[in-house]
């Protein structure tokens, strides 16, 4: 199982943190339990959320799913230097394979090298990316792979997703084995709401 970190963050660290990702991000009745619930997951004293898991945002266009991964990347990186991960765009990541092949998978899995050594990671906009990828004729389903490759990893580190894809879908893109699997990986936390792009505070 993985090890729960126990590196705390303030709540003043944690508004901080929100204040320098979004100045404009709006704090709606929809959002407010959710960033609250984040700030207890970031320290490991969540009721609702598994902290062992990974965190699966998923709801409407613009809701500020991609927003929130990137305030639990940086507050855990506040909490701790080593905590926080990186936010990887999947449309991205599937243009990488067509040009580089399985290499480009590397420090999406298990980061192999000299030194092995998997990482915490975030995808942002799972089910926006082409499917398949093509890397000279070879076709690929890039995050059903790298799903199935980050399940492998799931007591070693965590893996979060931001998605507008609904959760009945998922078995359509990615397959059941999948769609299985993805319980025993994440949390899943549906953003509710209207787009707040262009709100303010």
């Amino acid at each position: 199982m993985q090890t729960i970190n126990r590196s705390t963050v303030s709540i003043e660290t944690f508004k901080r943190v929100i204040n320098q990702i979004c100045p404009d991000f709006l704090i709606t009745d929809e959002n407010k339990e959710i960033l609250n619930e984040l700030y207890r997951y970031i320290n490991n004293t969540s009721k609702v959320l598994d902290c062992s898991k990974g965190i699966w945002f998923w709801g409407s266009i613009g809701t500020g799913k991609s927003t929130l991964m990137k305030i639990l990347a940086e507050a855990q990186r506040a909490a701790d230097k080593d905590r926080g991960f990186k936010c990887v765009n999947c449309s991205e990541l599937a243009t990488k394979y067509a040009a580089y092949g399985f290499e480009a998978m590397n420090e999406s899995t298990f980061n192999e090298g000299e030194k092995p050594h998997p990482v915490e990671r975030g995808f942002d906009e799972v089910g926006r990316e082409p499917i398949p990828a093509k890397y000279f004729g070879n076709d690929l389903n890039v995050m059903q792979y790298i799903f199935g490759m980050r399940y492998e990893l799931r007591n070693t580190v965590k893996t979060h997703v931001t998605t507008n894809v609904r959760k009945e879908s998922i078995p359509i893109l990615y397959g059941d084995y999948i769609n299985d699997r993805l319980y025993e990986t994440f949390n899943f936390i549906e953003i509710k709401g209207e787009s707040k792009r262009g709100a303010t505070k």
